[in-house]
């Protein structure tokens, strides 16, 4: 049987209960090495040549935060399976095929360029029509605007397919980057509209960090990080097995 929202909610709060400590240190740490990586690695982009080599920068900045990730996916499931954790696990997939992972993440950003290609190639056509007349202001905002949301709603419905790719990437070394993309669609089929509401159901929380500046984030983060992994083995039946080995 699925678990319900606040089932799987519920089982995040009991887990991270005495292991807050190691899941915010691990955030800290992870946003700490981002922002280090960022400042000392990025050049400020002056245009020119310097534009490639920050491009290129933020890239190579960009597919070592998400191995970072997820070494972060591999800390929850030992949280949710009750083994050994530790906050250097977060390092975990740096030494297990990191391969994959960049692989995985280059697929994914160039399906979603291409998802954004449609709308770059109607902003182009619309604004060279402004220009010469041929639509008026109203027009003009409105298609950008609708081209805009149509690209992002085609990349968020790929992002959910996809999902769950990292934890399956920590369970299945065996399988390729392919593989683990197609299982993870696999997964995530017929699931979809529950794991938006799983989201959604976090909304109000989010607004409420914003009164504390953000600071509730590092309470808030790692309990959606929780619940996720429990959406995670919910769907792939192996929190079923972890229930049964801790009774």
């Amino acid at each position: 049987m699925k678990l319900s929202s606040r089932a799987l909610k519920a089982k995040a709060r009991q887990t991270l209960a005495g292991k807050y400590s190691t899941a915010i240190g691990a955030l800290v740490l992870t946003d700490l090495i981002y922002v280090l990586m960022i400042y000392f690695f990025v050049p400020v982009n002056l245009g020119g040549r310097l534009s490639l080599i920050s491009t290129v920068c933020n890239l190579i900045v960009l597919f070592l935060t998400v191995i970072l990730l997820a070494g972060t996916n591999f800390l929850y499931l030992n949280f949710a399976r009750g083994d050994n954790y530790r906050i250097s696990q977060i390092f975990y997939a740096f030494s297990h095929h990191p391969d994959r992972v960049i692989l995985i993440t280059g697929a994914l950003f160039a399906v979603y360029l291409l998802c954004l290609l449609p709308s770059i190639l109607v902003f182009i056509f619309v604004l060279t029509a402004h220009a010469i007349g041929g639509l008026n202001f109203a027009s003009t905002v409105v298609i950008l605007a609708v081209a805009t949301v149509l690209s992002l709603l085609l990349i968020f419905a790929i992002a959910l397919k996809f999902s769950m790719v990292f934890y399956l990437y920590i369970d299945h070394p065996e399988l390729n980057w392919l593989q683990l993309l197609n299982e993870s669609r696999r997964l995530m089929r017929g699931s979809q509209l529950r794991y938006i509401r799983l989201m959604l159901s976090f909304l109000g929380m989010l607004l409420l960090c914003v009164l504390s500046l953000g600071l509730a984030l590092l309470w808030v983060i790692p309990y959606i990080s929780m619940t996720n992994t429990y959406f995670y083995l919910d769907l792939s039946h192996q929190q079923g097995e972890f229930y049964r080995a801790e009774g």
